[in-house]
């Protein structure tokens, strides 16, 4: 009877003892099981941003190459641009230069051209004033040379033939 119970008792206790030690044992067990997890977790986020800060590293430095190229590109395409300009200013400048030297020949020939044409406009205004000035004369024969016309804005000259025997009219 009573060792019965006693001993019911102290299997009741002993099972309850290791139920609680099975509870506790879980309850550690979940504890490390939740630390490793947190753990595990803590490393992976580690872990990404390790490989995230290298690859921005790596983004950045590709970034970096690539400005580079495109700057040296840029500064290649300016450089030949400002070649190109260079050499059409040139040959703008050449072209003009052939022009001036054309325009200048051709201003020193008209200048010449100019200059026997007014040589030639004053010696005809000489010959001019030499065959129409009137030269008073002492014979008698003067007013028979120089006639008035009826409309009284005309002269006739009449001048000695070459020979000295008649006059011809003018």
């Amino acid at each position: 009877g009573e060792k019965a119970k006693a001993f019911s008792d102290a299997e009741r206790r002993h099972g309850a003892a290791l139920a609680a030690q099975a509870a506790e044992a879980e309850q550690r067990l979940e504890s490390r099981l939740e630390e490793t997890r947190a753990q595990a977790a803590q490393q992976q986020a580690d872990a990404l941003a390790s490989f995230e800060e290298k690859h921005m590293e790596a983004l950045a430095v590709q970034a970096a190459e690539a400005a580079r190229r495109l700057e040296g590109a840029c500064v290649g395409t300016v450089q030949a641009q400002a070649e190109a300009l260079a050499a059409t200013e040139r040959s703008r400048a050449e072209a003009l230069a052939q022009q001036v030297q054309h325009l200048e020949r051709q201003c020193r020939r008209l200048e010449g051209d100019r200059r026997g044409l007014h040589n030639t406009i004053q010696e005809l205004r000489g010959n001019v004033r030499v065959f129409a000035r009137v030269r008073p004369s002492a014979d008698s024969g003067a007013s028979r040379a120089l006639n008035l016309l009826p409309d009284e804005a005309s002269l006739r000259l009449a001048l000695p033939s070459r020979s000295g025997t008649s006059t011809d009219e003018v």
